[in-house]
Parts: structure tokens; C-alpha cells; sequence
């Protein structure tokens, strides 16, 4: 089996093997519902002619497959988000989530089904209060920044006094030592720092 990740998932406890050989295991995003969209179900007409709902809502990461399901999709996939890079509409409608679309279609025409596993990952944020403790996920997405005053209050649409960004260290690393977050910051920020 193989667990598939991204750079900015932060493994918070062991991650059992949630995927059979005949089902793979994915993570839940209500984005990539063929029907989310108006333009979702014509432009995944284009490129898969069955039933919408064969379609799952899930992406390649996270995602735990069998090793020969991920040698069955793998060139297919690839090809595929190729085709609909080079499809002026796909590429407008899917935008920066056009290779997840690649995966789940390409899953949807070689006939592989997801197990949905919302406990899979967590994607907190300064202004969404998820509970981390509560919710017990087994990965932290962190693809938002965490924006606060000294004071502990979530910063929306800005830099907060304590910030925590990835975008602001592409290429190179946080301070060290990095302060701590504010006492009431949010449980996200506290696991992070």
C-alpha cells in the first residue's frame, strides 16, 4: 500500500491503512463534487461519459492505495491532467485544482472507488475553529496561514502581529526560534509553533 502526502502535511499519529485492495482511502473536499460548480458537470461530461456520482469528491492527497491500483492509474492520470492543462475551459473551470480532477476522473474511468475519510486530514485555519483535540485527525493539512493579534484575535484578510504563513517562507526558513503564538490563539497555532 501506498500513503500519498503533500510537503505540508504534518502527521499528528500513526496512520492505519484505511484502504483495501479493491478500495482506496481518500480524504473528503466538498470542491470536487462534479455538481458543486454550474460548470462542473459539463466540462467532467467532456471527459468522463458515465454516471456523475462515479465521480467522487476526494483528490490524490491525501490518499492510501494499493501499489498495483496506483501502477494502474498513474500514466492515465498524468496524461490526463495534461489534456485538460491544454483545454482552455478545463483548465479555467478546475483552475489550481486541475490535477485532483485528473485523479478523480482518471479513477472514475478505470473504475477505482474511495473510501471518504473526513478524520483523514484537518485544514484549520485563524478564522475556522476546528478542534483538533476533538476531531482527532491523523494528518494537519496546513495550507492556510494562521494571522493574529498579540491579543489572540484571528486577523481575516491580513497579516496578524503573529503570522505563520508558508507563503511567506518559499524558498527560505522561518526564524528560529520562532515566538510562540499568542495564549488564545486557536489550537491550530499551537500545534504548528
Amino acid at each position: 500500500y501506498v500513503l500519498i502526502l503533500e510537503g505540508d502535511h504534518l502527521i499528528l499519529r500513526p496512520i492505519p491503512n484505511l484502504a483495501t485492495r479493491e478500495v482506496a482511502a481518500g480524504f473528503f473536499f466538498p470542491y470536487m463534487s462534479p455538481d458543486q460548480q454550474p460548470d462542473h458537470p459539463r466540462v467532467v461530461g467532456k471527459w468522463y461519459d458515465g454516471p456523475r456520482r462515479d465521480v467522487q469528491a476526494t483528490g490524490p492527497s491525501p490518499a492510501i492505495l494499493h501499489i498495483e491500483t496506483l501502477r494502474r492509474i498513474t500514466q492515465m492520470w498524468f496524461d490526463l491532467s495534461v489534456e485538460l492543462k491544454a483545454d482552455p475551459e478545463s483548465d479555467r473551470v478546475f483552475g489550481w485544482v486541475l490535477e485532483m480532477w485528473g485523479y478523480t476522473i482518471t479513477c472514475a474511468r478505470l473504475g477505482v472507488k474511495h473510501k471518504l475519510v473526513q478524520q483523514l486530514q484537518i485544514e484549520p485555519a485563524s478564522t475556522w475553529h476546528q478542534n483538533i483535540t476533538a476531531e482527532a485527525p491523523y494528518i494537519y493539512h496546513y495550507t492556510f496561514g494562521l494571522e493574529y493579534t498579540f491579543d489572540g484575535l484571528p486577523m481575516v484578510g491580513q497579516e496578524g502581529e503573529w503570522s505563520f504563513d508558508k507563503r511567506k517562507y518559499m524558498g527560505k526558513f522561518p526564524p528560529s526560534p520562532f515566538g510562540p503564538p499568542p495564549k488564545c490563539a486557536h489550537e491550530a497555532a499551537h500545534v504548528l509553533s
